[in-house]
């Protein structure tokens, strides 16, 4: 009985400190996406709002000033994509952590438990599964749920970038070809843009990696 006894409790202990893990993970990982989809709604509608108030001569008619401010504006909307985008691939290692604290809690508590417990824990399983097969675009059922539902933030994210993009784009014509003195300023700023947009789109290819490549990162090459 005492073999037992001791046994229990140090079940009880594991299952205590796995499942506080577990509910901290969870925690940290929403509320950086709480954060990043703050930011992200924020910067998308002051970068509207401040292009809305170049575009109407609110801070002069001269077309090189009025570029270098587009291109300003699309620095900053460019470097929250990149924040944003560095916290959602963060999610990604916590979501890895929380499926392997999910795993010990249920080898724990779950180990000689009837079928009908075979769910506990696994909605976060089952929300990448759903990801994963939206992504895979061979189901459009799954991806229109997902675009609209989870995949929001990937809408709103490549409206980010399509704004970005115009901004670039209508800055550097009214910097380079429309102005006479900012065209060095403009081109600097031009420049920075464009490192930060690259910086970006090398961020969003890996965070669109397979999950065994993160695992790989995160874990090391011989992780499972």
């Amino acid at each position: 009985m005492g073999k037992t006894g001791d046994r229990l409790a140090e079940e009880a202990t594991l299952l205590d400190l796995a499942m506080r893990e577990h509910l901290a993970l969870r925690d940290e990982m929403n509320d950086a996406r709480r954060q990043a989809s703050n930011v992200i709604t924020t910067a998308l509608a002051a970068a509207a709002a401040a292009s809305a108030a170049v575009g109407g001569g609110l801070f002069g008619t001269d077309l090189g000033t009025r570029g270098l401010l587009l291109l300003v504006i699309a620095a900053g909307t460019n470097g929250v994509g990149l924040w944003a985008t560095g916290a959602l691939n963060a999610c990604k290692i916590l979501e890895l952590q929380i499926d392997k604290t999910a795993v010990a809690i249920r080898a724990i508590a779950l180990e000689n438990a009837p079928d009908a417990a075979t769910p506990f824990l696994s909605f976060q399983l089952a929300v990448r599964g759903f990801t994963g097969r939206a992504m895979g675009l061979s189901d459009r059922g799954a991806l229109a749920a997902w675009l609209s539902s989870y995949g929001l933030f990937a809408v709103l994210g490549a409206l980010v970038v399509f704004l970005t993009l115009v901004l670039m784009l209508t800055g550097a014509w009214l910097v380079v070809v429309e102005s006479q003195n900012l065209v060095l300023a403009g081109s600097l700023v031009l420049f920075f843009d464009i490192a930060l947009a690259i910086g970006l789109g090398a961020a969003m290819w890996v965070s669109n990696l397979d999950e065994k490549h993160w695992k790989a990162f995160f874990y090391g090459p011989d992780s499972r």
